[in-house]
């Protein structure tokens, strides 16, 4: 299993209605973990009141790391909470549960979903990015692709699937769970972008979804400032209040976390994608995701027909982070690991050397090094950057 000095990106709940922290303490919280994270994900804002929304708005913008908002009641202030957002540099996008009007439910959900959605169309009308987060509970598996549509219709930029547990067993039947996944598979071959937000074994779906790697890659710190390895864990996490990332990220609870893989998972061939399904699906009778199948076998690897021209260059698309085995190459949550001996290497793709250069320096296995790069969306080519004067 993958092991990470810290997490690659991390979600952090800012309050329930039953409270959390204050702004000053959430501050510090962000500090420590924007000098390792990649990417934040940020609940529980609009519960806040405006100065410890401001400050903590403040705090995500000095961490100099793009966030992005998870919106489950609209903000009684909406306008005000998007004139803030505007000014932020680092604000990415909102995620904010959508169902359309004709879903079929509880007065107090319809009323909170209807209030989401004006939310939704204000957003879009100053121009911030939306995508919508669809729990998967019976209605939404049986409508879901009317879902997709009243949702591009609305304006989001995406539709965020998230599978519903309850108390470790799914909300849904498998078979009624299957038709949703195979809708979802229909609308994304219909160049809609859909995508699941929380995990389903490969084995169960066939979508190759990248599986859960809460607790691999990423965290999510609770609103006592706990850091848990994802949001349905049920695990008690050490507090940021009162440690560093680093000791709650190896602290001996998330470290049995990580071993804590099926015996099934063990010898499938897609585990450094899909790692155990759902680790906090388990339960009593079944300690591992219900929906686990047989493992897939290894099988011969298929190759990208590229034609790679040798006067291109590469160029990264990804950031670095010191590793003890050497650097992880980051993309948003994808992480892949090299050794300190590919350095060299890395250190030429700067747009001036090409894939002629790298070869005559490294020999041909680089190039195998950066065709792996290339076909997972790490590197792109563009042709040599001009030569600097002087």
């Amino acid at each position: 299993m993958l092991s990470l000095c810290a997490p690659v990106t991390a979600e952090i709940r800012l309050a329930t209605k039953q409270g959390g922290l204050t702004a000053e303490q959430w501050g510090g919280i962000i500090a420590k973990l924007a000098a390792l994270v990649n990417e934040f994900k940020v609940s529980g804002l609009e519960l806040l009141d405006t100065e410890a929304r401001r400050q903590v708005l403040d705090a995500l913008e000095q961490g100099g790391k793009y966030f992005h908002l998870l919106i489950a009641e609209a903000p009684a202030d909406d306008l005000q909470l998007l004139g803030e957002l505007r000014r932020l540099a680092h604000f990415g996008s909102l995620v904010v549960d959508y169902l359309p009007e004709e879903a079929e439910l509880a007065p107090e959900e319809a009323s909170r979903y209807s209030d989401l959605r004006e939310f939704c169309e204000r957003a879009l009308a100053v121009g911030a990015e939306v995508n919508a987060s669809v729990e998967l509970g019976e209605w939404a598996c049986r409508h879901l692709e009317s879902i997709i549509e009243a949702s591009y219709d609305l304006g989001a930029s995406s539709v965020i699937c998230n599978r519903v547990l309850l108390n470790g067993t799914d909300a849904v039947s498998e078979e009624t769970l299957t038709a949703a996944l195979t809708s979802l598979g229909k609308m994304r071959d219909m160049s809609y972008s859909v995508s699941l937000g929380n995990c389903v074994p490969n084995c169960f779906s066939h979508l190759g979804e990248r599986g859960c790697l809460g607790g691999v890659v990423s965290a999510f710190v609770n609103e006592k400032g706990q850091l848990l390895p994802c949001r349905c864990s049920a695990e008690e996490g050490m507090s940021l209040l009162d440690c560093s990332v680093s000791e709650a990220w190896h602290s001996p609870a998330l470290e049995a976390w990580r071993q804590k893989l099926p015996a099934p998972c063990a010898q499938c061939a897609k585990g450094d994608l899909c790692p155990g399904g759902c680790r906090a699906a388990g339960c009593a009778g079944h300690p591992g995701d219900p929906l686990i199948r047989a493992p897939y076998c290894a099988e011969v690897e298929e190759l990208h027909e590229v034609v790679l021209e040798e006067d291109l260059c590469p160029r990264p698309l990804y950031i670095t982070r010191n590793e003890e085995f050497g650097w992880a190459l980051i993309r948003a949550n994808q992480v892949i690991p090299v050794s300190f001996k590919a350095g060299e290497i890395l250190q030429l793709f700067d747009g001036r050397h090409s894939l002629a250069d790298i070869e005559r320096r490294f020999g041909v296995s680089a190039l195998s090094f950066v065709y792996s790069l290339y076909v997972r969306g790490f590197v792109e080519f563009s042709e040599a950057l001009p030569a600097e004067e002087g």
